[in-house]
């Protein structure tokens, strides 16, 4: 008989994948998920095979730690299938999945609110609130022809004019994720401008003393309502008056406003000084002969 003949063998472990463990990414867009792959050999260099949204990934080399755990990191939101590892060229069991990650929910629609309508010329104030809590940012854009956006909670706008009419919208964004815009509409009334005031002053008194006004706005003088006011607790609502008989208790300053009849914004008031001159009366006479 021969001596025996030995050979040696090594049958190598096949990698078991007992469960899954995951974080959602705490930011929206980011890639701050992760997904644990346990019942692995700690210290053990493993390739990491799986899939995002039915795609295969690229394969990873990953080491377990002490726990026996692999940790893939750097994860956005999608789902994840077909995790298997190999380990010196054994293929482990396969994990179906879905492991689904999901970004945070976004703020609720932020409720925008206004203090419009309101005249040109006068501040226009934006609001916005969400009952959503945490560091909650806002930004405001608008389909107005002005333009406006802004990065401000509640912006106020100075001396607007018409061109900051239209539709006004807000989104909030927590943890990089935005809301649903919440709208709210802005209507700037146009104001009108100063009239310009002329008169017939200076006039003697027993006279008539006539004011007369002009104004650019846009239909003028039917769309527009007036108000004059002067001495002596003087008030007329046309647009052009006149003081019959007039005293010297006239003279003075005289003001006039004039108001949108559609919106009710008024115009700074004009002022026209006028002065009326006393007549000279002869009372009597007397004489003294030669």
């Amino acid at each position: 008989s021969s001596l025996p003949a030995t050979i040696s063998v090594w049958i190598k472990p096949t990698p078991v994948l007992t469960g899954t463990t995951k974080t959602d990414p705490t930011n929206c867009n980011t890639s701050t998920g992760t997904i644990t792959l346990s019942g692995l050999t700690k210290d053990s260099s493993y390739t990491v095979n799986y899939s995002k949204n039915g795609v295969a990934q690229a394969a990873l080399t990953l080491t377990a730690d002490a726990s026996g755990n692999i940790l893939i990191a750097n994860l956005s939101a999608g789902t994840y299938t077909n995790f298997s590892v190999v380990l010196r060229g054994c293929q482990s069991n396969t994990i179906a999945g879905p492991i689904t990650l999901s970004d945070p929910n976004p703020p609720a629609t932020p409720t925008a609110t206004t203090n419009a309508p309101i005249c040109s010329g006068t501040t226009l104030n934006l609001n916005a609130s969400t009952t959503s809590i945490g560091s909650i940012t806002y930004n405001w854009t608008t389909t107005a022809s002005s333009g406006f956006t802004s990065t401000t909670q509640n912006p106020t706008i100075l001396n607007a004019t018409t061109a900051y009419s239209g539709t006004y919208s807000v989104i909030a964004t927590l943890n990089s994720c935005k809301s649903l815009p919440g709208n709210v509409v802005v209507v700037v009334d146009s104001t009108p401008a100063k009239p310009v005031l002329s008169s017939n002053s200076p006039v003697c008194s027993g006279s008539t003393l006539n004011l007369t006004s002009t104004s650019t706005f846009t239909g003028a003088p039917s769309t527009l309502s007036y108000l004059w006011s002067g001495p002596n607790s003087f008030t007329s609502y046309s647009k052009d008056t006149s003081l019959l008989n007039v005293t010297t208790a006239a003279s003075g300053t005289y003001s006039l406003v004039i108001t949108s009849k559609a919106s009710g914004c008024s115009s700074l008031p004009a002022t026209i000084s006028v002065w009326i001159k006393p007549t000279p009366v002869l009372t009597g006479t007397t004489k003294t002969d030669p």
